[in-house]
């Protein structure tokens, strides 16, 4: 379905189709990305955490670090909605 949309031509409507696709997608595979990195992360901290609980800070730190690729996915994928960077 998607590739007869993107043959039969290039009109506004398809376009639109197209950037809501990609949004989607660079946001899906951002989290998805994220969850899987948290989840690892997670499981390792929660070991340090119950052999040396003075290292909360670093446990803290290193869970949110992964959040900033679904910031960025959500970035990209707001620049994918509004067609900034397009030619």
């Amino acid at each position: 379905m998607i590739l007869e949309i993107l043959q039969e031509g290039s009109n506004e409507f398809d376009l639109d189709i197209a950037r809501a696709l990609g949004a989607a997608i660079a946001l899906g595979l951002g989290a998805l990305g994220t969850g899987l990195a948290q989840a690892l992360i997670g499981s390792s901290a929660a070991g340090m955490l119950a052999e040396r609980p003075d290292q909360m800070g670093s446990a803290i730190i290193l869970i949110a670090i992964p959040e900033t690729i679904l910031v960025l996915s959500f970035v990209i994928s707001i620049m994918i909605l509004l067609g900034i960077g397009a030619t």
